[in-house]
């Protein structure tokens, strides 16, 4: 996950679209999580880096679930190691980014 800049170009085209689907679920996963901080640091005078920080989980291992625009976007955060992540979780995926 990072500093999230994938998350945002995700959230971006999904609010561009005028036929995107009503709900955006994304998951990420991130070994060595940022402190809200850097959030702030990388993304500054952003609304949407200071929603995500206002929300941001203490960096403990597990799945953390975070929602914006009413309910509409679904965050879920998995901070640990992906492969331990990915078998815990049932999901299908339109996208897949690899860092």
């Amino acid at each position: 996950f990072g500093l999230g800049h994938n998350f945002r170009a995700t959230l971006e085209a999904w609010r561009a679209d005028p036929q995107r689907p009503p709900r955006l679920d994304y998951i990420g996963f991130e070994a060595h999580p940022v402190g809200v901080d850097w959030l702030r640091r990388a993304h500054a005078d952003d609304a949407w880096a200071a929603a995500l920080a206002s929300r941001w989980p203490p960096a403990l291992p597990g799945v953390h679930v975070l929602r914006f625009a009413g309910g509409a976007v679904r965050l879920v955060l998995v901070f640990g190691d992906a492969s331990e992540g990915l078998a815990a979780l049932d999901f299908r995926a339109d996208a897949v980014y690899l860092d």
